[in-house]
């Protein structure tokens, strides 16, 4: 009957509608996760940006991985919330956080006078409602401009983009993408060891408000 139709109908809107909104509760996840590890990287940099430059041990971190430390270092000696070891799970992904502290001497810097370009990077990307091998940028894209409108940014597929780069809204290069997979997303900040505190581009122009 058409009252059994409209309420089959009523049925099926509510029920994409709760996994619709599930599904943007665990990707929000992943923004909280960038957040809170860019800023246990900023604490990081910032204590210790001398060591990392000249590839000096840290505590129980080998000099060989102060500029790639785990975060368990970042658990250790830089205020990570240990719940932060362990990695969102979004459907049939597992999605994992890769921090990353840059030297960069493009300016013709010495060390220990250069600015630091700290990251985070996902492991995998957020699968599509309707087919989990690929990603669904859509709800990627949300997830970074949760992070930031203008540091984060999202490796597309070749059909939109290039998977090489990582691009904010309105196209704004990021980062680049040694992985070359599409739907990962990737923050970064500078911080500028000159003027000892972090900002949101690499040529210093914005300083971070918060």
């Amino acid at each position: 009957s058409i009252g059994m139709a409209v309420l089959a109908y009523a049925g099926n809107l509510y029920y994409k509608t709760k996994v619709n909104e599930r599904d943007d509760e665990s990707a929000m996840r992943v923004a909280d996760y960038v957040s809170a590890i860019s800023g246990s990287l900023a604490t990081y940099t910032s204590d210790n940006n001398t060591q990392i430059q000249s590839k000096a041990a840290i505590g129980t971190i080998p000099g060989s991985r102060v500029q790639n430390p785990t975060l368990q270092d970042l658990v250790n000696v830089a205020n990570l919330n240990a719940r932060y070891l362990n990695p969102v799970t979004y459907k049939t992904a597992t999605i994992n956080f890769v921090p990353s502290v840059v030297v960069d001497t493009s300016n013709g810097c010495t060390v220990p006078n250069c600015m630091l370009t700290y990251s985070v990077r996902t492991t995998d990307f957020l699968p599509s409602q309707k087919d989990s091998t690929v990603p669904d940028i859509g709800r990627t894209n949300m997830v970074a401009a949760k992070i930031s409108s203008t540091r984060a940014g999202v490796s597309l597929p070749a059909t939109l983009g290039n998977p090489s780069q990582f691009v904010a809204a309105g196209g704004i290069l990021v980062g680049t993408n040694p992985t070359y997979q599409p739907g990962l997303i990737y923050a970064e900040n500078v911080f500028d060891t000159q003027m000892l505190r972090p900002f949101l581009r690499r040529d210093g122009s914005l300083p971070m408000t918060g």
